[in-house]
């Protein structure tokens, strides 16, 4: 008897499970998988930063939340945080491709080069360790520098402007909090920025988004009940405490007991020379975006300005969630490089790459016709800029982010960076050529000349002046030699690799 209640047990039991695995089980297994997704993390992370846009914005500009002159305030701290990141000067990127190294079992570090391939593939500890000295060190002093560089700059910037706002007082008090949070993300990022770098991407991506998420949560309560001025540096503090604080709990945990016998010299002198080349890239990069910018304002005015910034931020977006596919491997690829393993790379990258391709394809495609009805859907009386503009800026940046994979790769697999002087003086001719193309069509009319308003023939050339300058200068040298570089880097040529896979 008993015997038969078993078996029937079993046999309920079996078909219980048959039908779970019929219809929740598919779901199930899906829903797990998607958690357990760096992908989906890192993306969620971008549609945070896209959610922070669409919710904080319409609060900031509630004239019950802020007056118009606290609302400029408001924009001139925003642009002065956003100064911190160039304080990095390259380090993170530098770091993160050394921890790779060691992870791979590197037996020491060097300055530039890999060096022979490593005798054991088991990771370093005592490199690790050391490493983490060294780095928290390092952004202790950048952290230093920053809030002394911008203390300076933004309390002049305030005080030019401060007794025009509601509560001189209060404004006073928020610059300090948004200094304060400022140089508080510089020195607490770094944490997530290790942890990602030893592969654990997907605990890295999951912090980073939780941390975001209460950014965003705290900042907008702030702003409703009526913080005003200081709702975001206050809600900036809390995110980065909790971002530092889970970073370096799972950080030290993956990273196991220290050893007895790490090293006390410091490493970043050997980090030093890549890392001066990253951030000089970086700079040029960074000066040129803004250049656009501020050269478009200059010479075609506020509403040129906001329909190029607005197109420039959608595809900037775009950017963000198609490279997430490949940003998401270069802790592992690091490690790959440095045994120089070109079949693992081959095989492993051209699913990645092509990923990354399709995913901008997509999402251009879908922005061109869907983004004019979004803006009309919620109401916004902004616009794009007109198809054959928006498509220029889309072939660039897809053309951009093909040359930041390969130039990735070849700094990986060689430890230096390659790349810095052909893209900075790229990114100079650009400014340099938009100037005088701007100069050509706005000619008198522009305003620091009489005074008189553009025409929107002048315009449209303006903004096409803005769209294909960039275009045309990464194709005369960028957008083609890294790529075929990178390719035979890995042993292969380019279209072998993306055609063939091979």
């Amino acid at each position: 008897m008993a015997v038969d209640l078993a078996t029937s047990a079993q046999a309920v039991s079996a078909v219980f499970d048959d039908w779970i695995r019929m219809t929740g089980m598919p779901l199930i297994a899906a829903a797990q998988r998607l958690y357990a997704s760096p992908v989906v993390w890192s993306w969620g992370f971008q549609f945070l930063r896209l959610a922070s846009a669409l919710v904080l914005m319409p609060l900031v500009l509630r004239p019950s939340v802020l007056s118009g002159k606290d609302l400029g305030m408001y924009w001139a701290f925003a642009d002065l945080a956003a100064l911190a990141i160039l304080f990095d000067f390259g380090f993170s990127t530098s770091i993160g491709r050394n921890v790779a190294y060691a992870l791979a079992g590197a037996h020491e570090l060097r300055a530039e080069g890999l060096g022979d391939s490593p005798r054991s593939q088991e990771p370093n500890s005592r490199l690790l360790w050391q490493l983490l000295r060294s780095t928290q060190r390092l952004f202790l002093y950048l952290s230093a520098a920053a809030a002394l560089a911008l203390a300076a700059l933004g309390s002049i910037t305030v005080a030019f402007r401060v007794d025009e706002t509601s509560n001189p007082r209060l404004t006073w008090i928020a610059w300090g909090l948004v200094l304060a949070s400022g140089v508080l993300e510089i020195y607490a990022g770094w944490w997530n920025m290790y942890l990602r770098s030893m592969n654990e991407v997907l605990s890295s991506a999951r912090i980073a988004a939780l941390a975001y998420a209460l950014r965003l949560l705290l900042a907008a309560s702030l702003l409703v009940a009526g913080a005003g001025l200081l709702a975001m540096p206050l809600a900036g503090l809390v995110s980065s405490c909790v971002h530092r604080g889970l970073s370096r709990r799972r950080c030290l945990r993956h990273l196991g007991k220290r050893p007895d016998d790490v090293p006390a010299a410091s490493l970043i002198p050997i980090l030093w020379p890549n890392s001066w080349r990253t951030g000089l890239q970086f700079f040029s990069v960074y000066l040129a975006t803004k250049a656009n910018t501020l050269l478009c304002l200059r010479f075609l005015g506020l509403e040129a300005n906001g329909r190029f910034g607005l197109t420039a931020q959608v595809v900037g977006l775009i950017s963000s969630m198609s490279l997430v596919w490949t940003a998401v491997k270069w802790p592992w690829v690091g490690q790959v490089c440095k045994q120089r393993d070109l079949h693992q790379l081959r095989v492993a990258l051209w699913p990645r790459l092509w990923l990354q391709t399709l995913t901008f394809l997509v999402l251009a495609g879908l922005a061109i016709p869907i983004g004019p009805i979004a803006l009309r859907w919620i109401g916004s009386s902004h616009q794009l800029l007109p198809a054959p503009m928006f498509l220029a800026l889309l072939g660039y940046s897809l053309l951009e982010t093909q040359f930041a994979f390969w130039t990735t790769l070849l700094s990986l697999m060689r430890n230096r960076i390659p790349s810095l002087w052909p893209t900075f003086i790229t990114n100079m001719i650009t400014v340099t050529t938009v100037v005088a193309l701007l100069r050509s069509v706005a000619g008198p009319a522009t305003r620091g000349g009489d005074g008189a308003p553009l025409g929107p023939e002048t315009v449209s050339r303006g903004l096409l002046v803005l769209a294909l300058t960039p275009l045309c200068a990464g194709l005369a040298f960028n957008f083609w030699f890294w790529p075929a570089l990178g390719a035979r880097e890995i042993g292969t040529r380019w279209w072998r690799f993306m055609f063939l896979k091979r």
